[in-house]
């Protein structure tokens, strides 16, 4: 997550959930758990490392301000 210039990803999960981080702040990686932040609200998501089956860069036509899926 230290990409310079940092580049909006999304993280989609083994059951269908997908958050996107557009902030590099917003995420905190650790060996058994990630932490998504969403800065428009109080809302935390949290996953296993295991539960991730993929991870994208977000183009500008995918992104939405509150993170949330389309």
């Amino acid at each position: 997550m230290n990409l310079e210039p940092f580049e909006p990803i999304e993280i989609r999960l083994a059951n269908g959930d997908r958050h996107q981080v557009v902030d590099p702040d917003n995420i905190a990686v650790g060996k058994s758990a990630v932490m998504i932040g969403y800065s428009d609200s109080e809302r935390i998501a949290w996953c296993t490392p295991h539960q991730i089956v993929s991870i994208e860069k977000l183009d500008g036509a995918k992104r939405r301000a509150n993170g949330r899926k389309k």
